[in-house]
């Protein structure tokens, strides 16, 4: 037998290796504590209440096709202002100037909006964006 003392979470284990019997003592608050433990000793995986919330939701949103119906929607915010600016006529450089990033940084995401959006050029990053209405003529 042994004993393992955790004054942080007020949570004293005993675990007897004859039988594998386990026994707590433990203050309120330590019960998903205990409840991770006695899984991860049982050879199982445990996730927190709050993680398989999102997990399941998560899944449940991927069944419903939760997600992005287009290439378009799976743009970040980021790529939406890059894909503007490149629409309305700036340069890598000015747009990293405007948007306080650098001249990389830019170049990267003009080369992720081409992949993503199958795009080959600026002429049809801007017709896709005058589409989309982030720019009026």
């Amino acid at each position: 037998m042994f004993r393992l003392l955790n004054k942080k979470w007020g949570l004293t284990w005993f675990r007897s290796v004859s039988n594998c019997s386990v026994s707590f003592s433990l203050a309120a608050s330590s019960i998903f504590l205990i409840l991770a433990i006695r899984n991860v000793l049982a050879g199982n995986p445990y996730l927190s209440p709050g993680v398989s919330q999102k997990v399941i939701a998560g899944y449940l949103n991927g069944k419903r096709g939760g997600s992005p119906a287009t290439a378009y929607d799976s743009l970040s915010a980021r790529e939406k202002e890059v894909l503007k600016l490149i629409a309305e006529g700036y340069k890598n450089r000015e747009i990293g100037e405007l948007l306080c990033i650098s001249l990389k940084t830019v170049e990267k995401h003009r080369a992720n909006l081409m992949k993503k959006l199958d795009l080959h050029n600026a002429a049809a990053l801007t017709s896709l964006a005058l589409e989309k209405g982030l720019v009026t003529h």
